[in-house]
């Protein structure tokens, strides 16, 4: 089965559970897709600066997490990242198309997206196996650039048109198309920059 048509059935359940959050459902479904379009951006240019050496199974893997990263919003507020990871393990329509392996890894994505906890540290026995496999190291890299593209969509408003991503001495350099003063954004994305610098092992330069 194609990963479009599998893409389909991840915003139907994305569309069902942001559907079903309390305050301004909309507007979470709306920052899912900001955030994923910002995280392929980020993915595709790294990989053409030759940051990684990541396939399209791995782009998908980003994909789908991107899209259901807040879904646990619907259960819980302060925990959603638990709860988000909680729906995307029990989906059996997800299950059925990509396999428990799959699925597996697009939830872990998606439980750290939040700056905390930390990935290199959490201690959850199926996280470490996973974190120790050969894996291990593009997951997290995974993880950092959603952390990053989360954070340029701090306020749900989609200042942050769009991202392009370059290379400048020892630094990634994140120039930002945008509409509006995306000060917050721009706070927030440094503030959860810490994964993606090291495992990069660059800095980071956020410019408008």
């Amino acid at each position: 089965m194609s990963k479009e048509i599998i893409l389909e059935d991840i915003l139907g359940i994305a569309k069902k559970y942001y559907a079903s959050i309390c305050c301004d459902p909309d507007r979470w479904f709306k920052h899912a897709l900001q955030v994923r379009d910002l995280s392929l951006k980020i993915f595709d240019d790294t990989k053409r600066l030759n940051l990684h050496g990541m396939s399209g199974n791995e782009r998908f893997w980003l994909e789908a997490a991107a899209i259901l990263h807040d879904i646990g919003r619907s259960k819980d507020q302060d925990k959603h990242h638990i709860y988000s990871r909680e729906i995307i393990l029990k989906s059996k329509r997800l299950k059925e198309k990509i396999g428990d392996d799959n699925l597996d890894k697009i939830a872990w994505i998606a439980f750290f997206h939040r700056r905390k906890p930390d990935p290199r540290k959490y201690d959850d026995p199926d996280w470490v196996k996973l974190l120790e496999s050969s894996k291990g190291s593009m997951l997290l890299m995974l993880i950092s650039i959603l952390r990053i593209a989360d954070a340029l969509d701090r306020t749900t408003s989609q200042v942050v048109r769009n991202v392009e991503t370059k290379l400048d001495n020892n630094s990634i350099v994140f120039k930002l198309e945008t509409r509006g003063n995306a000060f917050i954004e721009i706070a927030r994305a440094y503030e959860k920059s810490e994964l993606f610098k090291q495992v990069f092992k660059k800095d980071i330069v956020i410019t408008e």
